[in-house]
Formats: structure tokens, C-alpha cells, sequence
């Protein structure tokens, strides 16, 4: 299930990364992947929804109510959706 051994990131992690709304949608929608799934770094998709810069794919994780309890995990290392 893992698309990379080394980082641990799943290509729902690369969608958020990439700000693909259209991919996340089908991965939570279709496939009902866990979209807060982490990486090896305790990275996960609404960390790399904020980073992506885009606006629309952090709006939706949120809207889903996945955000709701995740917005003050950290990452290992110490990073947060909000910094």
C-alpha cells in the first residue's frame, strides 16, 4: 500500500502535495482512503494540503470534518497545519 518505501507517502500524500482536488475527492470518495493517514515523518494529508498553497484541497479535507481534530498534529518534526 505504500507508494514509497523510504518516505512512506501514499499517492493520496502526493495528491495533497500537488493540490489535486479532483484526485483527493476520488481517493476519499471512491477508494474511502483514510486522507489523515501519516508518512514516516508523521507528515499527512492535510499538512501537505496547507503546504500545497492551494486553497481548495485544505478547504475540502476540512469541510469533511477530517481537520477537526488533526489541525495541532505534528509532524516529528514539529511542524503543524498551521506553521
Amino acid at each position: 500500500r505504500q507508494m514509497c518505501k523510504e518516505t512512506g507517502r501514499k499517492l493520496w500524500h502526493l495528491a495533497a502535495q500537488a493540490g489535486s482536488l479532483e484526485l483527493l475527492r476520488y481517493f476519499a470518495e471512491e477508494l474511502k482512503v483514510n486522507l489523515l493517514d501519516e508518512d514516516n515523518e508523521a507528515v499527512n494529508g492535510l499538512h501537505l494540503a496547507a503546504r500545497s498553497g492551494d486553497p481548495c484541497c485544505l478547504d475540502y479535507l476540512v469541510s469533511r470534518g477530517e481537520a477537526l481534530l488533526d489541525i495541532h498534529k505534528l509532524s516529528r518534526k514539529g511542524s503543524s497545519v498551521l506553521h
